[in-house]
């Protein structure tokens, strides 16, 4: 048994549901359910076995290929004309860097003397390059609130499966506030059903989502 299966059995059954549901990057949603950093495969085989820096933009034609690409960080910033020194030392994506490029060549596409003949080729180079730079931020940010979805859904899922003993703890804290059991006053009265003006008044904090009572207008 390899070490790839030995992990896949170690993933929670709700976890590994969910992972199965959501059609998301098998690469990406492997390692952060792992905590691994090693080598997968996934539907177009194995990842990382042509070397992604080496692709040119126009041979990139998916967005797995973009993920391939690793992380976003390539260095530490530093210092540069016109910054302040809070951003020495920050990282610096390859959207930053390619935006960079673009700069300068447009500052010396803008001199009279410049020679366009080897700037044009340069400039549209860079372009290229710096919409895969910015396809790699847009990817990052997509997986980042998928991979949130996910976390969320698999806790739901958590959630759901221990109603019982949510709804029987919650029972017995409501019968604890009605007799004036509980360990902790309340800041303010209990309404006249029995039960704390906190509960009531808090929907989306209460322990279990049960919204207090609709409010007729007097």
């Amino acid at each position: 048994m390899t070490h790839f299966s030995l992990q896949q059995n170690l993933v929670p059954a709700t976890a590994a549901l969910v992972l199965v549901a959501i059609p998301l990057s098998h690469h990406l949603l492997v390692q952060r359910a792992h905590g691994s950093t090693e080598t997968q495969t996934d539907d177009i085989g194995l990842v990382g076995s042509v070397n992604p820096a080496k692709r040119s933009p126009k041979d990139i034609k998916t967005l797995q290929q973009i993920r391939d690409m690793g992380t976003l960080n390539t260095g530490l910033r530093t210092a540069a004309a016109g910054e302040s020194d809070q951003k020495i030392g920050l990282p610096v994506s390859p959207r930053d860097l390619e935006r960079a490029t673009l700069h300068r060549l447009r500052q010396k596409l803008a001199q009279p003397e410049a020679d366009r003949s080897t700037l044009y080729p340069q400039l549209k180079a860079a372009l290229n390059r710096y919409f895969v730079a910015d396809m790699r931020h847009r990817v990052h940010e997509l997986d980042a609130i998928r991979y949130k979805l996910i976390e969320t859904e698999a806790k739901l899922q958590e959630r759901l499966e221990a109603r019982k003993d949510v709804v029987e703890l919650q029972f017995e804290v409501m019968l604890s506030e009605a007799k004036g059991l509980n360990l902790f006053e309340n800041k303010r009265a209990a309404s006249t059903t029995g039960f704390s003006s906190d509960f009531n008044d808090t929907v989306v904090a209460s322990p279990i989502g049960i919204p207090g009572p609709p409010h007729i207008p007097r």
